[in-house]
């Protein structure tokens, strides 16, 4: 590690920048150049530099890189350390002791007070030591005059970084559903065992074979099912953990339960302890004389205390003074948010929001209808509850609860800041103090719904202090909304994943994810129809492929791609890049392909190869009888990652594709410039072309309006005005985003789990994975889809206008609400921000709901 000692008084985050260059820098590309968020008060920065690869580099493990591609320690050039400060105004910083540490100094030290006759083994890097602890490498084995080790160590490995504590966090495990057996030679007797090993619950092998064995008795073992690890049980332990404040919620919530501790009393008859573990991680072991027990108790008390502070040491949490809220005779703060308004645990009530507790809205027929509700305890509530009821109208007309699902936010911990988990399908929350909960109310409209005004009365109702009433208002038009847009609406999406369902039960999962992104108004998603190359004869040109018969079929059955411009999206790249492959052979363990891409290009026939593939997808894409749009290339670079690639290659295989009948080309060029290439050419190689929406794609947006060609936008965000008007007013009939669930398989801070819902690993997503067999599709989901289908509604309300505008236009007796439609929609787009940011965005965002308030009054008036 690298590390430096820094001090600010500033409680803004800044990013300091660590940088290697080693003989063979030039440029960002050719170094490596790290980053840590600073904040108020003392801090360590730590930069591990013992795999320092270059920058064009990104994306690739430490496995797949070449030697020029790994930074050169020996040969540094420069060492550069650098901030840049932001608009707040000058950064101060206090840096000292600059310094190369070790593992071991570079973690909170461990000091245990062992009883005298313990036997203390830590299992994992020979490179940290904890005072009185024997370290077991995965290579030590018990041989010979060792007096303890593995009985077989030749597959036994250490993924660990001493994290959450140099106790628990570094440790040894064997390869999935392979058994290890730790011995030790130790005098007969009676001992407690203080044993910390934890089950790897390793979402990429959903077929764990659970044991753990201490000499000859069974302390765990589980050979669970599919649905059984895919559940509460297992992978999603933490689902319906709180978020929560107290003192130490961490630690009790969630590191107590990745690291757990067994105490064990065990006899040894055989002068030999033996531990044995499958699909387990082994982190530590005490063993201490039965008589010995008050000394145990006292040294395991300090060993947690020991370990949370060590933890604690290594997590930032920023204090936030609240300013004083008006006493009340409830207990808490109530108040209905405004849509735009960002809620977290920390989010405190201005005296506008204080005043708004009546849940007021409108609709029209078969309509999403979003309401949300915030409450701020200012004591302990207890377990609290919001409390539903139907919404009637004065005629007698009922809208049942049952069209309202209710979700509570969760969060989770996520460096300096918070971060929103899930939407938990629950009205039922934890009311601790200063900690500010947030409701979501999703209404689904009935499509024969009698138009009026309905109201009902929710209730929040706590433990400990008074329920309060909630008015609900709802109006209801007489009018649907059209429900087949012409739009392309959609996130980025490969299938289930971590884990991947059993085949039986894989397709009727993704049916009903589609079914649910069809409710919320999305029009399309990855089609999934792979193909895979199984053979290529790079004399004759002839490829053979097999295709995966995709999502095409129950894509339409759950009500996607019901007209041409609901295209469902594919790829093509990843076939050429498994023709060059075979077409060039392997070198120092990385294919030379994506060592070095768009290398295929200059294969042996190549492009005889290609085109016997496409050809054959394009066949096979045509037969599924879907409308389509196929991604040339990914994200176009200069200096391009293995799955993309730069402007003469992406240009390349575009204008291949045009020859072979390919009529809905896309690329997804990140900006009109990469290097000092311009990529405003890109709208004459495409069909498509989807883009950021912000000012770096301003030149590609105008010529691809220049020559005609349909315009997307992607990862613009997941705000109301990007999926709504912001579009609508760009002639934009595309909105992806990335992604549906994108969980990044591998271990944050050396965990080796894949538990979803803990804010300590990288399984997350906009859809976060819930168990199959108690939710449909297998997913919970984040609010920022509910705010997206807001925007859907909103771009449904403009498209609806203009189809009764078109309607309507030859009947005289509408001529004056035609004009005044035409007119009142021209105003409103004039004032729309060229890109979604900035003050004009604000602006906009702020109009949303009277915008669509006028529309709905022209729409009535177009009847």
């Amino acid at each position: 590690y690298a590390a430096i000692d820094l001090y600010t008084n500033d409680s803004h985050p800044y990013t300091v920048n660590f940088e290697l260059w080693d003989q063979a820098s030039t440029n960002f590309a050719t170094r490596c150049t790290y980053d840590q968020l600073t904040h108020v008060g003392k801090q360590t920065l730590l930069f591990q530099i013992n795999r320092s690869k270059r920058n064009s580099k990104e994306g690739r493990d430490w496995s797949e890189l070449e030697p020029k591609d790994k930074i050169d320690l020996n040969k540094l050039k420069y060492v550069k350390v650098f901030v840049e400060a932001g608009k707040e105004g000058p950064a101060q910083f206090w840096i000292d002791n600059v310094r190369l540490m070790q593992e071991d100094a570079a973690k909170p030290k461990m000091h245990i007070g062992l009883p005298a006759a313990a036997v203390a083994y830590k299992f994992g890097s020979a490179g940290t030591v904890v005072p009185g602890f024997t370290t077991i490498t995965p290579k030590t084995k018990l041989a010979g005059a060792s007096s303890a080790g593995f009985e077989s160590a030749e597959t036994l490995a250490d993924t660990s970084t001493g994290w959450p504590d140099l106790i628990a966090g570094t440790f040894v495990s064997a390869p999935h559903n392979k058994p290890l057996t730790f011995k030790a030679k130790v005098p007969n007797g009676d001992y407690r065992l203080w044993l910390c090993a934890g089950q790897i619950l390793d979402a990429s092998h959903p077929d764990p074979q659970f044991l753990l064995k201490i000499n000859d008795k069974q302390i765990y073992a589980d050979k669970p099912s599919f649905k059984e690890f895919d559940s509460e049980k297992y992978l999603y332990r933490f689902m319906w953990t709180q978020y929560s404040q107290r003192p130490h919620a961490l630690w009790l919530d969630y590191i107590n339960r990745m690291y757990p501790v067994i105490d064990e009393k065990v006899t040894v008859t055989d002068g030999t302890l033996s531990i044995t573990a499958q699909d387990y991680f082994l982190s530590a072991a005490i063993l201490v004389p039965i008589a010995q027990s008050e000394d145990f108790d006292r040294m395991a008390a300090k060993l947690q205390s020991t370990r949370m502070a060590a933890f604690e040491s290594t997590v930032f949490i920023p204090e936030h003074k609240r300013p004083p809220l008006p006493a009340t005779d409830t207990g808490y703060a109530l108040w209905v948010p405004n849509h735009d308004a960002e809620v977290l645990p920390r989010s405190v009530p201005s005296t506008a929001d204080l005043a708004k507790t009546k849940l007021t809205t409108t609709a029209a027929r078969g309509q999403n209808v979003i309401m949300r509700l915030a409450v701020l305890p200012t004591q302990e509530l207890g377990q609290t509850r919001l409390e539903l009821a139907d919404l009637k109208s004065a005629d007698g007309a009922v809208i049942p609860q049952s069209n309202i699902v209710g979700h509570l936010a969760n969060f989770a911990i996520a460096g300096q800041s918070v971060r929103e988990i899930a939407l938990l399908p629950t009205l039922t929350s934890n009311g601790e103090k200063d900690l500010t909960q947030s409701y979501w109310l999703w209404l689904t409209v009935p499509a024969d719904a009698k138009a009026g005004q309905y109201s009902a009365t929710f209730t929040y109702r706590p433990t400990t202090g008074k329920p309060t009433a909630i008015p609900v208002q709802l109006l209801v038009y007489p009018f649907a909304l059209s429900t087949n847009l012409p739009v392309a609406y959609g996130m980025y999406y490969s299938g289930r994943q971590l884990p991947t369902p059993p085949q039986e039960m894989y397709w009727e999962t993704i049916k009903s994810q589609f079914n649910w992104m069809h409710k919320i108004g999305m029009t399309a998603s990855n089609l999934m129809a792979e193909a895979t190359v199984q053979g290529v004869n790079d004399n004759t040109g002839a490829v053979t492929l097999k295709f995966q018969p995709g999502a095409a079929k129950i894509a339409k059955e759950a009500g996607l791609a019901q007209n041409p411009q609901q295209m469902m999206m594919t790829q093509q790249l990843g076939i050429p890049r498994a023709i060059g492959r075979r077409l060039l052979p392997a070198a120092a363990n990385s294919s030379r392909v994506d060592a070095s891409p768009g290398s295929e290009l200059k294969a042996h026939n190549f492009h005889a190869c290609y085109d016997s593939a496409l050809k054959q997808y394009k066949a096979y894409l045509d037969s599924l009888d879907i409308p389509y749009a196929i991604e040339v290339v990914d994200e176009p670079r200069e200096i391009p990652n293995p799955w993309n690639r730069n402007l003469a290659d992406t240009i390349t295989y575009a204008d291949w594709m045009k020859d072979l009948g390919f009529t809905n080309r896309f690329i997804t060029p990140m900006s009109d410039k990469s290097g000092d290439k311009d990529y405003t050419v890109f709208p004459e190689h495409a069909d498509i072309l989807s883009l950021h929406a912000w000012a770096g794609s301003r030149g590609i947006m105008n010529k691809a309006a220049d020559l005609k060609k349909t315009l997307w936008f992607y990862n613009s965000g997941m705000s109301r005005f990007t999926w709504g008007f912001y579009p609508y007013a760009r002639n934009a009939t595309g909105r992806w985003e990335w992604h549906w669930a994108a969980p990044a398989h591998g271990e944050k801070a050396g965990y080796p789990g894949d538990d979803w819902y803990n804010p300590f690993t990288e399984a997350d997503g906009f859809a976060v994975n819930a168990p199959i067999a108690d939710y449909p599709g297998g997913f919970l989901y984040k609010s920022v889809f509910l705010t997206a289908a807001d925007g859907i509604t909103d771009y449904a309300y403009l498209y609806t206008l203009q189809q009764a505008i078109e309607k309507n236009k030859n009947t005289p007796a509408k001529a004056q609400a035609i004009q005044k439609a035409k007119t009142a929609l021209k105003e409103i787009l004039a004032t729309l921000p060229e890109f979604p940011e900035g003050e004009a965005a604000t602006r906009a965002n702020s109009q949303l709901d009277q915008w669509r308030s006028q529309i709905a009054d022209l729409l009535i008036q177009l009847q």
